[in-house]
């Protein structure tokens, strides 16, 4: 009885070590490769909500041009600091498992004002003049491409064609009094190129993080135009800016 029993034992464990069927072994999902989850994590559309700080630069240049005399001088320079806000989309496209291109566009406010006050103090007569500008929204197009040295981060640069509008005020006064006839307010719009580079990470599966340098440069707007005398008005804001976006 004995070496039955042992030999129905040994059976036993034989067939427990023997390898399954093919038909028999569990069924695993596939786990995609690390190329397909960067490129998976980087195509698609997104949305983005943008704060920073940003500096505009108005610089008028003022010309002469007569039969006898002719110059050009930078007669001011306006330059502001402030805060900007403003939201934005796109899509992206994952080239190659390194590699990221894209098309966004933003729409960016602003708090910044840029001024300037000349005055001059008599014994019987005081006048001043004030001036102030500011860069109220631009709209911005740009395509952007750039490398992932992980599979989470994105190093890009950024170029576009951007529309700002700027809306100026004036005010002279006489002895504090304001003279109506030399003060008053206008606004224009100028077209221009954006060029930018920043960095985007994930920090979850759909949400990510980005820091962004922008530099938008405007056209020139004639402000004055008197045949001969001619002014110019040339306008230019650098940001810093970060952004948080959702990835769909």
């Amino acid at each position: 009885m004995f070496p039955r029993l042992f030999a129905s034992v040994c059976a036993l464990t034989i067939a427990a070590g023997a390898p399954v069927n093919a038909q028999d072994a569990p069924l695993t999902s596939a786990q995609p490769a690390p190329a397909a989850a960067a490129q998976s994590s980087w195509t698609g559309p997104w949305i983005g909500f943008a704060l920073g700080h940003g500096r505009s630069s108005h610089i008028m240049e003022g010309s002469l041009e007569t039969r006898f005399v002719s110059g050009s001088a930078d007669l001011l320079d306006l330059d502001g600091r402030g805060a900007l806000y403003g939201v934005e989309a796109g899509y992206d496209f994952a080239v190659g498992p390194n590699a990221v291109v894209g098309l966004q566009v933003d729409y960016t406010m602003s708090d910044i004002t840029n001024g300037t006050s000349v005055g001059m103090d008599g014994r019987l007569i005081s006048m001043a003049f004030d001036y102030a500008l500011r860069p109220r929204s631009m709209s911005t197009i740009a395509a952007r491409g750039g490398f992932l040295p992980t599979e989470s981060t994105l190093v890009y640069g950024l170029l576009g064609y951007t529309r700002g509008s700027f809306r100026g005020t004036y005010t002279m006064s006489v002895n504090e009094r304001t003279i109506n006839a030399m003060s008053g307010e206008y606004s224009y719009s100028r077209s221009g190129i954006a060029l930018g580079a920043g960095v985007e990470t994930m920090i979850t599966d759909n949400v990510s993080l980005k820091v962004e340098y922008r530099h938008n440069r405007f056209s020139a707007h004639n402000m004055l135009d008197l045949g001969p005398v001619q002014m110019d008005q040339r306008n230019s804001m650098r940001s810093v800016r970060a952004a948080v976006a959702y990835r769909f």
